[in-house]
């Protein structure tokens, strides 16, 4: 009985729609497209993760490291702390996501991941003193 409903959970989940995780609205044209054309497969979809995932971190990166130049030295080690304390949030958020390895949680995992990044580098973007 319990196989069945994981089988039936991951029948589900072999495909998802587009709409359910193309909702990084910061995210790149080229991920929502990868998305798109994926059709909903879950192995096409963790690819296009996985590739816009490589594209906010470094953007992410680039972000952190900007608003730091814009900081005072003792801004700039409390920005260090808050972005610690935010990357432990960040992978400890997405890891709530994943409850039994089934492809549609990593897939939505990876979702809250792309989102909370996107959303961050913003905030980083926005810092100006």
């Amino acid at each position: 009985m319990h196989f069945a409903i994981h089988f039936a959970l991951a029948a589900i989940f072999l495909t998802i729609p587009p709409q359910s995780i193309a909702g990084c609205d910061r995210c790149t044209d080229s991920y929502r497209i990868c998305i798109a054309n994926a059709k909903g497969t879950s192995f096409e979809i963790q690819s296009c993760q996985t590739k816009e995932e490589e594209i906010q971190e470094a953007r992410l990166n680039t972000s952190f490291q900007r608003a730091l130049k814009r900081l005072t030295p003792e801004r700039q080690k409390e920005l260090r702390g808050v972005q610690k304390s935010w990357l432990a949030y960040r992978l400890a958020a997405s890891r709530y996501y994943v409850d039994s390895g089934l492809s549609g949680y990593k897939i939505l995992s990876s979702d809250r991941h792309l989102k909370l990044t996107a959303e961050r580098i913003s905030e980083l973007n926005g810092i100006d003193y």
